[in-house]
């Protein structure tokens, strides 16, 4: 009955994508079940692993499935889709139940954050980002909201509603006398949206979420990450390329750079690797494949003494490394 009662509303709804969490199927023969009974368009689901979990993307107009990625099973899938001959990434979240495993997860979506596509990252996160969004709550951010704010500043993504109503609480749950803001959804910062719209539903203790994207107006915003073979970097000529082509990108958006080079991050797959390229610096950690940096000069001047590049630790197989432009 309650899924029925969903259904019936859901589809009532102006809306194209729809992203709901707590689905709760057990098995394969309750999805196919569901997508039966989901008449309105195609719908992709991930089964329910633990008690009251489950996520699912419903469609309600024609759409072309690229990939789905179910990066944890029953919280969260991914999707990346052309619709209406746009090309977005889909990122629907049931956020567990403990900070650890909330953080865990938000850190393993975080890469898929980094995309040309337009990217709606949404659902039920199970935590605030600022303390005003838990009702009578006036302690400290636990540390998986401080994760989860440092990640979504990382890939300039804006939270829907803070951007348009950012002194309104807009409490999406309610139990007894409990109140909070832990259902959201996250854009790239040059995403034109129109304001969220909590809407009480009778079938969950959950608000509805409703917004607009504008994508065919959105900026798009180049391809994503770089990929290069390795062993291209062993060349004299390669590597005075990316000299040419930093300096020549020096005057452009009014960039400007701090420190008389540019670092370029990448990861080196194991420690044999990692001693055959000229420029590496690294930590001393045995751990592999660790993040290095090629320091590239773009002025004449000399980087300063001492000066040490950061080391990050990522996890990453097989022999292309994975570049990206700070």
């Amino acid at each position: 009955m309650a899924r029925f009662a969903a259904f019936d509303f859901l589809g009532r709804v102006e809306a194209d994508i729809l992203f709901l969490q707590e689905t709760r199927l057990p098995n394969l023969a309750a999805v196919h079940k569901a997508r039966r009974e989901w008449r309105s368009g195609p719908s992709y689901w991930s089964l329910a692993a633990e008690p009251y979990s489950g996520v699912a993307v419903l469609f309600t107009a024609a759409v072309e499935c690229r990939r789905v990625i179910e990066l944890e099973i029953g919280r969260c899938l991914i999707l990346d889709v052309l619709m209406k001959g746009q090309e977005l990434r889909l990122i629907n979240i049931y956020g567990p139940q403990t900070k650890r495993d909330r953080k865990d997860l938000f850190m393993r979506i975080k890469p898929y954050l980094f995309t040309s596509r337009q990217v709606i990252f949404g659902g039920d996160f199970n935590a605030v980002t600022r303390t005003r969004d838990r009702g009578g709550s006036l302690g400290k951010l636990t540390y998986d909201s401080v994760a989860l704010n440092s990640i979504a500043s990382e890939a300039r993504l804006v939270d829907v509603h803070i951007r348009h109503t950012p002194g309104h609480a807009g409490f999406t749950y309610y139990r007894g006398e409990c109140r909070s803001r832990i259902d959201r959804f996250y854009l790239k910062e040059e995403a034109i949206s129109s304001p969220v719209s909590v809407v009480e539903v009778e079938f969950s203790d959950h608000c509805l979420i409703l917004f607009s994207l504008n994508v065919a107006e959105t900026p798009r915003m180049g391809r994503g990450l770089w990929r290069l073979n390795s062993s291209l970097l062993e060349e004299a000529e390669i590597r005075q390329s990316f000299e040419d082509f930093l300096q020549s990108q020096r005057a452009l958006r009014g960039v400007s750079f701090p420190s008389a080079a540019v670092k370029l991050g990448f990861l080196v797959p194991d420690r044999e690797s990692a001693t055959h390229i000229p420029g590496m610096t690294g930590g001393k950690s045995a751990d592999y494949p660790r993040k290095y940096w090629l320091q590239l000069p773009i002025t004449n001047a000399e980087p300063s003494p001492g000066e040490k590049p950061p080391v990050r630790a990522d996890r990453s197989t097989g022999s292309i490394w994975t570049f990206r432009y700070w």
